[in-house]
C-alpha cells in the first residue's frame, strides 16, 4: 500500500486551493487484507494500491486517521489457449509468449512469458487490456502473431489458440575485417 499527498499545485479538490506537497507512507496488509499507513501528518491523501495479479487501484482523497477504508482490487485480465504444431496437430510443450499493449498505451511495451506444459496449453495475466497484440515462437518453428485481442465482457480473454508451422533457416559466414 502506498499513500501520497499530491504534488505542489495540484489540489485535492476541483476548487480547493490549498497547496499540498508529497509525502509517502507504506503499510502491507495482512492475511485478512488489512492494512494501516502509519506516519502520516495531518491532511488529505490518495491511497494507490497494487497486488500482484490485479489491477492497480486509487482512492481518496481521505483525511489522515480514517480508518475502515475498503478498496476493492479488481483482477488482471486472464488470457488462456494452447499451442499446437501445424504439421502434427500434437501440443508444442515449450514456448515464448510475448504480450504486446496497443499503440499508443500507457503500459509497458512488452510482456515475455517462458511456458513449458505437456499440453501445450497457457494461463497468463496481464497488464494489458483490449488492443492486446500477442506473439507465440518456439524451438524449429517460425513465430505467430495474434490480435489486437478485445477482453469479454466478464474482462477475460476468449481462448487463444496458435499453430506453429515449420520455421525457415537462414544461414552463413561472419568474417572479422582487420
Amino acid at each position: 500500500v502506498r499513500s501520497e499527498r499530491r504534488r505542489v499545485g495540484q489540489p485535492v479538490d476541483p476548487g480547493d486551493e490549498e497547496v499540498v506537497f508529497e509525502a509517502w507512507g507504506e503499510g502491507v496488509s495482512d492475511a485478512q487484507g488489512r492494512f494501516a499507513v502509519r506516519g502520516l501528518a495531518p491532511g488529505r491523501y490518495v491511497l494507490s494500491v497494487g497486488a500482484d495479479g490485479f489491477v492497480d487501484a486509487e482512492t481518496g482523497p481521505v483525511e489522515a486517521g480514517t480508518t475502515g477504508l475498503a478498496v476493492v482490487l479488481d483482477p488482471l485480465p486472464l488470457l488462456r489457449g494452447r499451442v499446437l504444431a501445424a504439421a502434427s496437430g500434437e501440443p508444442v510443450e515449450a514456448f515464448r509468449i510475448e504480450l504486446r499493449a496497443a499503440a499508443g498505451s500507457a503500459a509497458p511495451t512488452i510482456e515475455a512469458f517462458d511456458v513449458s506444459d505437456p499440453g501445450g496449453e497457457f494461463t497468463i495475466r496481464s497488464t494489458f487490456g483490449d488492443g492486446l497484440y500477442v506473439r507465440v515462437g518456439a524451438r524449429g518453428f517460425a513465430s505467430r502473431d495474434a490480435g489486437p485481442l478485445s477482453a469479454a465482457p466478464a474482462g477475460d480473454f476468449d481462448w487463444l489458440e496458435v499453430t506453429l508451422g515449420p520455421g525457415a533457416r537462414v544461414g552463413g559466414s561472419i568474417a572479422r575485417d582487420r
